[in-house]
Formats: structure tokens, sequence, C-alpha cells
């Protein structure tokens, strides 16, 4: 993020320009194949961007494949430059939620995958990550593929083991051989 630019998050943007709260917005209209082009239609219509439906599929993408159960209105933003007064796309930020992060309340070691895979939730258009998902990439096609494979992950996660437990390093692997399968159209290799 440059110097000039702050981070906006949408629902402050739309409530700003409407008065409305755009979750509240949103929980009115039915599922992810009204929800997701108003609310590309809203942020189009409001900072002059044109590429935003592809944006958001790119990011539901990610959240799909890493689970993460923490993407809500608030935790999807654009960047306004004041300066010269002019919206651009922004990072992707707020993944901490991913892969079953928290060990301590709702995603314990000893809770098998399959468990954990039946009780979290998407946000913010569905609570399934694959209803999300497959409205997304009908209406903006599919944005992202990832390029590595399972070996590159238990190689990653050897470079973690001074850091973390032996049951957290091999419950992602693990997780994550079930999610290269499940989205194999998203995989390069």
């Amino acid at each position: 993020m440059k110097e000039d630019q702050m981070l906006i998050p949408l629902e402050k943007l739309y409530r700003q320009f409407t008065g409305e709260s755009l979750a509240i917005k949103l929980s009115e209209l039915d599922g992810s194949s009204e929800r997701i082009p108003f609310l590309v239609g809203e942020v189009e219509r409001i900072t002059g961007l044109t590429n935003f439906g592809a944006y958001l599929t790119a990011m539901l993408e990610i959240d799909a494949f890493f689970l993460n159960e923490d993407r809500h209105t608030n935790n999807i933003a654009v960047l306004y430059n004041d300066k010269i007064q002019e919206y651009a796309l922004s990072p992707l930020f707020d993944q901490g939620l991913c892969l079953f992060a928290d060990t301590s309340n709702d995603y314990p070691l000893e809770l098998p995958l399959d468990a954990c895979l039946k009780k979290i939730e998407a946000k913010p258009f569905s609570l399934s990550f694959d209803e999300q998902l497959d409205a997304a990439e009908e209406l903006y096609g599919i944005q992202l593929h990832f390029n590595f494979t399972i070996k590159d992950v238990h190689n990653e996660l050897e470079q973690l083991v001074p850091y973390y437990a032996p049951e957290i390093r091999q419950r992602i692997e693990q997780l994550l051989r079930i999610q290269i399968r499940k989205y194999a159209y998203l995989m390069d290799n």
C-alpha cells in the first residue's frame, strides 16, 4: 500500500454512500447468485473500478481453498488515494482464520478433519464455500490457478518444525491434501 492510499472496508464504503449496512443489505437478497453481483455492481458504481468481480472471485477461490471463515464485509476492501481521488483494488488481508487455525475453541486438534469440514461456515454470501465459489466463477470465470504440490506443502511445513507441533503440521498437510483433490481444477500441476 502506498503512502497516499488508505484502506476502506466495503462495509464503511457502502455506509458512506448509502447510509445503510452492506451486510444487512446482502442478507436481504436471495443467495450467492444475487448477493455477489449486487456487491460487485455497488462497488463498481461507487468506485469506478471495472474488474471487481474478477478480484472478488480470486478472493473467494483463496478463501475456499484455504477455508478462511473470516471473510465479511469489513474484511473486503478497496484502496483510496485522496490526493488523486482514485480507488484501487486492495491486497487481500486477514487470512488469520484459515486451515482450522482456531485450535483452542472451534477446531481442537482432537476433532477429526471430517468433523471440522462439516462444521466450518463461509461468509459473506453463503455459509457454503462451494456455493459462493460456484456463483462467482459462473459470473466472472475462474481467476486463479495454484502452482504447488503436496510435496511443496510438506517441504514448507518441514521449515516450521521449530515453531509448530507435529500434530499441527500433520493436520495442515492432511487438510491441504483434501483441498488439492477437491479443487483439482484450480491446480496447475
